[in-house]
């Protein structure tokens, strides 16, 4: 048969020889065969008929066919003339095409995308197969135009759709926009378009508009829901933060007066009391005592957002010198050792940066072991962000307890064994995330804490 990307031709000296009594078919199927004979004895001819054939080796490729009569001087029938071109790459090259188009339309299926092409100077569109799908119509009786493209538009984004259609005519940009459309159920769906210049005329106007349209209609309910949660949640949050400061608040003032009250009861009156009365005094005055440090602490954990700041560039290495002032009795009762690497400068507010470094510093003097604290800050730059590191030989914690360190008035101590409220750790968490950043601890007992956080570097 012939080598690939050739074309042969091939005579037949005899009827018999042609209809393929005498030889061997090359054809792969007998009812193509039988086709192409029927077809050469009802017409004469056929041209570009394809099949598989056979070559002498057993193996198959597809050709074209061209095939026709031949005749004597007096017009009967001598045989046939068949022109053979090999076209497998041709069909290869079809398959993969067919391929990748099902490969698309699943794609397109799949993410609920149609796509579309808008001749502007015939005025054709074309949808594929998803668009139809989308909009909820028959391809077979529903034809794309622009009239009911506009028939689908919901009202109000007429106005919006076509400045987009405007814009995109004059600037020839890629467009991004969604517009609602009403189903002929009355129902509307969301889509979103993409949709851009795909050629020009020789004036350089726009001559072909492709694009297409995702069907985002769950999406945007999911978003509409999610930000009303957010709304609300945020709404909550502040109220929660209203809450506690006025309740702390006012509460200081009563709590002072029963801790004084109470404090002269016991200096006035001791000597007279016996020891389970003193005792019971001694008892009222510490929980007053610990609550008026509770809603101390509350009320500072709900001045950071409260509070209007003043972002500028802070210098880390003035903030730890500003910290180490404020704790400078603990360090020098502790013989604490305080080392620390070049610290940035980073925009923020200089005072809870200040309170953060302190309240981490602090605490790792607190929760010290046998030794003498030894306390070691860095910081590292990591793409748009620094990571603060600061490692103490403390008590350390087990692992388990992590995630507990964090919330507001809790301990896992008892007051009796480390004085404190259990909220240090609560406003450096929320100090840290007001500006952005993640803080978290990793520990191990009598191995010591090394509390990490971040803190981006925002212009």
């Amino acid at each position: 048969m012939a080598s690939p990307s050739a074309a042969r031709m091939y005579r037949f000296n005899s009827i018999q020889e042609m209809i393929g009594t005498s030889t061997p078919s090359y054809f792969k199927n007998s009812e193509d065969r039988d086709f192409a004979r029927e077809k050469l004895k009802k017409y004469g001819k056929y041209n570009d008929y394809e099949v598989e054939a056979r070559r002498n080796d057993d193996t198959f490729f597809w050709v074209s066919q061209n095939a026709q009569y031949y005749y004597d001087d007096h017009g009967k029938i001598q045989g046939s003339e068949t022109i053979v071109r090999d076209i497998t790459v041709k069909k290869v090259i079809e398959a993969a095409l067919k391929k990748s188009e099902q490969s698309l339309a699943d794609a397109q299926h799949i993410a609920h995308i149609g796509s579309w092409e808008w001749n502007i100077k015939t005025g054709e569109i074309t949808w594929s197969n998803e668009l139809y799908l989308i909009y909820r119509v028959d391809p077979n009786t529903f034809t794309p135009t622009l009239s009911s493209f506009g028939d689908y538009m919901h009202p109000d984004d007429e106005e919006y759709v076509n400045n987009h259609v405007d814009q995109l005519l004059t600037d020839g940009k890629l467009h991004n926009f969604d517009f609602r459309i009403v189903l002929d159920d009355g129902s509307i769906r969301v889509l979103n378009t993409l949709a851009e210049v795909a050629e020009f005329d020789k004036n350089g106007k726009p001559s072909i508009i492709m694009g297409i349209n995702q069907d985002i209609t769950e999406r945007k309910e999911i978003e509409l829901k999610l930000n009303e949660n957010i709304k609300k949640l945020a709404q909550s949050n502040k109220e929660l933060e209203e809450f506690a400061y006025i309740t702390s608040h006012d509460l200081r003032e009563p709590l002072r007066m029963i801790t004084s009250f109470l404090q002269l009861l016991e200096r006035r009156y001791k000597d007279q009391l016996d020891e389970d009365a003193n005792e019971f005094i001694g008892f009222a005055v510490d929980g007053a005592k610990r609550l008026d440090a509770m809603t101390h602490d509350l009320l500072q954990y709900s001045r950071i957002n409260r509070e209007k700041r003043e972002i500028k560039p802070v210098n880390f290495e003035h903030v730890l010198e500003e910290a180490l002032l404020n704790l400078k009795v603990p360090i020098e009762e502790s013989n604490a050792v305080i080392t620390h690497d070049p610290l940035p400068t980073i925009n923020g507010d200089e005072q809870l940066k200040i309170r953060l470094f302190q309240n981490l510093i602090g605490n790792a003097i607190k929760y010290r072991s046998q030794e003498s604290p030894k306390i070691h800050i860095s910081a590292k730059k990591e793409k748009n962000q620094y990571l603060f590191c600061i490692k103490d030989n403390g008590i350390g914690m087990s692992p388990k307890h992590l995630e507990q360190i964090f919330i507001i008035f809790k301990r896992l101590h008892t007051p009796e064994e480390y004085e404190g409220t259990g909220i240090g750790l609560a406003i450096a968490q929320k100090i840290v995330h007001q500006q952005g950043g993640n803080i978290w601890a990793e520990s191990e007992p009598d191995k010591g804490t090394t509390f990490y956080f971040t803190l981006p570097n925002k212009k």
